[in-house]
């Protein structure tokens, strides 16, 4: 007897192999890209846009057959941070539940990228773009998780008339796009991860035009290991950005204090020798190590909730190639973009990333004895010990969170407040007022620099965390969409809003921060206000002359 739903399943293939013909498309060297429509909203995502060759250069992809492009690609393979972990971070994490994205899909092959566009955008809308470069540490992230703050962007674009385009993509992590070490260098395979978003930002060059968008008003906006990444792509080839943006809206991240490829040496030889790889080919024989096995040596390395903290092995480098020496002396040579750039913190962007050290450090010779061997080890005696017994001393009202007096020290470790004022300050905080200075100070730039500062709900034990401006769930809560918005569409964050307190420029003769204060539960958020960008400025300068003379 015939059954009908031995044939019911073939059909529905067939059905499902008919072109819904409200879907979106664009071309693309000849190939139809389709994507899907929702809310007004279309979406283009995971189109691929190169190949990704362990531990080998990106390499642009030639269009030859039509692209689905309704759902995500694969994301670059995350490093595993629990592995590694403190146990005060994981008992942390577990009393706070607090759990971290991990996506399930993972893999090598992952450079893909994502178009997001007002669905009344067509080949000649010539529209702005928002190109996000998403944070993680360079250890984890991937532009998925993002999706919600891309869509709200773009609805919120629309709503203030403003349409905007906005464009995510994949780029490699941790070991896989950070290796370390002088036979990398040799093989001039290093940054793979920022040459991963170079080539995304040639191919919006080349194709986003297709999709309504303005090739000559691209902006990049990134957050975290996002923003160090956008403005590291400022500084890369000596400062020629190649017309392939224009603004770059900064997130807590700047310019860090990177040394050469080579301090990298140590990491590349340990995993090299955790999945067997000896002799004088080693970078070649990791090109052939299995995938379960490599996996497992990278994650069996440090990471920011690791003893290292932010002191991480697999970080961007000066590789004499698409970084020219360390960011901080470019910056101060000139050799950056000179494009428009907005940049701002957290007040406490230390925090989270301390709460792993407080099971070894808990004295001050401790302290001590971590900023001398791990920080700035080939400082003098007189610079290790400013830095330890004049800057960043064991007084927890001056500690992070700043401004809560003798609170929020965690598990009554003295030391913790001390550590995430140092970390927060050295990584995120230091690097952002060098930046904009410095860029403030070359007279011959003609573009503008707007700096803020969030200091946000005051968390139990974190404060204004780092990350706190994109909210607990990045889903519509990024603080600062809205000046994006602007930015893109301006070139100028300001909203122009009645009633809204105007956003100064940061200049040399007038260096203001915007101001984005404490909100306080069960009451109106209080509006912006502007001061001077001059908090804990003697410190700052010492960490930025430390970094300047004994790179990371």
């Amino acid at each position: 007897m015939l059954n009908p739903l031995s044939w019911f399943g073939p059909l529905l293939q067939i059905i499902s192999t008919i072109e819904d013909p409200t879907a979106p498309t664009v071309t693309l060297d000849n190939v139809v890209v389709t994507g899907k429509t929702l809310d007004n909203v279309d979406s283009f995502l995971g189109i691929p846009f190169a190949n990704a060759p362990r531990f080998g250069l990106p390499e642009p992809i030639t269009y030859t057959e039509d692209i689905d492009a309704t759902k995500y690609a694969s994301s670059c393979v995350q490093h595993n941070l629990t592995v590694t972990a403190t146990a005060a971070m994981l008992e942390f994490m577990e009393n706070k539940d607090i759990t971290l994205p991990v996506p399930e899909d993972q893999d090598e092959s992952c450079l893909s990228i994502n178009v997001i566009r007002p669905s009344t955008a067509t080949e000649t809308s010539n529209l702005p773009v928002v190109v996000w470069f998403y944070g993680g540490g360079f250890l984890i992230g991937d532009s998925e998780t993002w999706d919600e703050m891309g869509n709200a962007l773009v609805r919120k674009s629309v709503t203030a008339q403003e349409d905007t385009i906005y464009v995510s993509f994949n780029y490699r992590l941790s070991a896989y796009g950070f290796l370390g070490g002088d036979e990398v260098q040799a093989a001039g395979v290093g940054n793979l991860g920022l040459r991963d978003q170079r080539e995304a930002l040639k191919w919006v060059q080349q194709y986003i035009s297709a999709f309504g968008g303005n090739p000559n008003k691209v902006i990049l906006w990134g957050q975290s290991a996002g923003a160090i990444s956008a403005s590291l792509q400022m500084l890369a080839y000596n400062g020629s950005h190649e017309n392939l943006f224009h603004g770059v809206f900064l997130q807590s991240g700047a310019p860090l204090p990177l040394g050469n490829i080579s301090r990298g040496q140590d990491a590349f030889e340990s995993l090299a020798a955790a999945v067997g790889c000896t002799g004088s080919a080693k970078l070649e024989c990791m090109r052939q190590v299995p995938f379960a096995e490599l996996k497992a040596a990278v994650d069996a390395t440090d990471g920011v909730f690791s003893e290292s903290a932010l002191l991480l092995s697999w970080r961007p480098s000066a590789d004499g190639s698409f970084l020219l020496g360390n960011p901080q002396n470019l910056v101060q040579e000139g050799k950056v973009a000179d494009v428009h750039v907005v940049a701002g913190n957290m007040d406490d962007e230390g925090t989270l990333f301390s709460i792993g050290k407080i099971g070894s450090i808990k004295t001050d010779a401790q302290f001590t004895e971590w900023i001398k061997s791990s920080w700035i080890p080939d400082a003098t005696d007189a610079e290790k010990a400013n830095v330890t017994d004049h800057q960043y001393i064991n007084d927890v009202s001056k500690g992070s969170p700043f401004g809560t007096n003798t609170l929020n020290q965690y598990n009554s470790n003295t030391q913790y407040k001390r550590i995430a004022a140092f970390q927060g300050d050295m990584v995120f905080q230091a690097p952002r007022r060098f930046f904009v200075k410095e860029l403030a100070g070359q007279t011959e730039r003609q573009s503008h620099i707007w700096v803020y500062l969030r200091r946000g709900a005051k968390l139990p034990i974190i404060g204004s965390v780092h990350g706190g401006d994109v909210g607990e769930n990045v889903a519509n809560h990024n603080l600062l969409t809205d000046y994006v918005i602007k930015f893109a569409n301006n070139l100028d964050p300001n909203l122009g809003t009645a009633g809204v307190l105007a956003w100064p420029k940061y200049t040399q003769a007038a260096p203001k921060s915007y101001l984005f204060p404490v909100i306080v539960l069960g009451f109106p958020a209080p509006k912006p206000k502007v001061e001077d960008d001059d908090h804990r400025d003697i410190p700052f300068s010492v960490l930025s002359e430390m970094g300047l003379k004994y790179p990371i």
